[in-house]
């Protein structure tokens, strides 16, 4: 039976999520396994002190762009919108504990009750990939980012682009289950 899930990714400033900024903020929400929305918003930053600009560089964003982006609050709205009238989703993600630090201090700074997200049912992308690698079932990994596991896997990504992780994390969830799926038909 599918899941409901919040696939989403945050580019950022930086890594502290209470000094650094949201750049950009993407989420596919799939609900019995069918994509209910897929969004991206460019965030503005309201300070230049939340700014790294090392991290502007690999994320390809420009001063400019990061001050002509939507307001935090607005963005946080809008996910908070397309959770309400369904049952609570599971949050997944690549390496989703930071994207989630990220979004708990963005509700906060933006005055907003998070509801609609299961927290003690987090999926994460990375810790299942290095799990699959420690028992044999996927091998030959040098590391378990996202760009090296869309590599072996075959699937397309664009990377820092927060949409295009976003979709690139649902396809290697989905590679990850039939993975799983085949090592179980092997035991058997």
């Amino acid at each position: 039976m599918p899941h409901d899930v919040l696939y989403f990714d945050f580019e950022t400033s930086g890594l502290d999520p209470r000094r650094h900024a949201i750049l950009q903020a993407a989420w596919i929400l799939e609900r019995g396994g069918k994509v209910i929305t897929e969004k991206r918003f460019d965030v503005m930053a309201m300070y230049d002190d939340d700014l790294c600009l090392a991290a502007l560089d690999v994320n390809g964003f420009t001063l400019d762009r990061v001050r002509r982006g939507c307001g935090l609050a607005q963005v946080i709205s809008t996910l908070q919108a397309d959770l309400n009238g369904g049952p609570a989703v599971r949050p997944c993600g690549h390496n989703v504990q930071f994207d989630i630090s990220f979004l708990f201090e963005a509700a906060h700074k933006s005055n907003i009750f998070l509801s609609g997200i299961d927290f003690t049912k987090i999926i994460d992308t990375r810790s299942i990939m290095c799990w699959l690698d420690y028992a044999g079932i996927v091998t030959g990994l040098p590391d378990c980012k996202l760009e090296t596991v869309c590599d072996h896997f075959n699937i397309p990504i664009v990377a820092h682009d927060a949409l295009e992780d976003v979709r690139a994390v649902r396809a290697v969830l989905a590679r990850i289950m039939l993975e799983v799926r085949m090592a179980y038909e092997n035991i058997l």
